[in-house]
């Protein structure tokens, strides 16, 4: 497959990410691979394991990006580690860049709480934990995840938070990192469902 490939290389271009995983301190390779790790999970959105044998098999991705060969399941997970590790500058590096390029105002924000659980037993993690689902699977531990994101639907900044968090105890965390990533002093009215 070449076409959501290349669409996806195109989005990625003029977000302009490969100049933000350079002020990262990432070299070339490292850019491309987690740039290829980027369009997979947007394109796929299946399990590491999965999408990197559609990358094997089925997807010009890592031609795209001049890689000698497909990334192994393994090596997605350390792309995601290592994103993850820059989750914060790469959130505001995002938001300032949709900022500039459609124009937007930085008046309204909207505020969403919401978790995610595993059907394995994650005894060891760190973030999965028993808690109350949303879905109703409180067999399976899970990890809390909040959002702010812009009338238009374009993400400010986000957090993942144990699955045993009360939703309440997430708001001051919300408070300071809109004070944090904001860009301009106008006074903010935030949403925030039930």
């Amino acid at each position: 497959n070449f076409g959501a490939e290349h669409l996806c290389k195109k989005v990625l271009e003029k977000l302009k990410l490969e100049q933000c995983f350079t002020n990262l301190g990432m070299n070339k390779e490292q850019t491309n691979k987690a740039l290829v790790a980027i369009a997979s999970r947007a394109i796929y959105a299946s399990s590491e394991h999965k999408t990197a044998q559609i990358l094997d098999i089925n997807s010009e991705l890592t031609n795209l990006y001049r890689l000698d060969k497909p990334l192994n399941h393994k090596q997605l997970y350390k792309q995601s580690d290592n994103l993850y590790k820059h989750k914060d500058q790469i959130d505001k590096f995002l938001y300032n860049r949709v900022t500039d390029m459609f124009n937007f105002e930085d008046k309204l924000v909207i505020f969403d709480i919401s978790n995610t659980y595993f059907e394995t037993g994650k005894k060891a993690s760190k973030l999965a934990k028993h808690g109350r689902s949303k879905e109703k699977r409180n067999d399976c531990p899970l990890v809390v995840f909040t959002g702010v994101v812009n009338p238009q639907g374009f993400f400010r900044h986000s957090r993942i938070y144990q699955g045993n968090k009360a939703d309440s105890k997430t708001l001051e965390d919300m408070l300071l990192d809109l004070e944090k990533y904001s860009r301009s002093h106008l006074k903010k009215t935030i949403v925030i469902d039930a």
